[in-house]
């Protein structure tokens, strides 16, 4: 993930890159979470690796925040 400034950020698909506007307080959150992680991932796995589980993940976010679950393709 690659974070440009308060704008975008890329994202490394299938050797693509996709560019996604994110808003300055997306972009300080996860700045954040990156800086906490004692990974190389925002989100990582239990043992600090890549995240495989992320519907299920991200569905217990949901629950978390109080959010109406939803999936990565919603948000394309």
């Amino acid at each position: 993930m690659i974070v440009r400034g308060a704008e975008v950020i890329g994202l490394l698909v299938a050797k693509r890159r996709w560019k996604v506007p994110l808003n300055s307080e997306l972009i300080k959150v996860l700045a954040e979470l990156k800086q906490r992680s004692m990974s190389e991932y925002i989100f990582p796995n239990k043992d600090n690796n890549h995240q495989k589980q992320y519907p299920r993940y991200l569905r217990g976010l949901c629950k978390q925040a109080g959010a109406k679950p939803f999936t990565f393709h919603c948000i394309r």
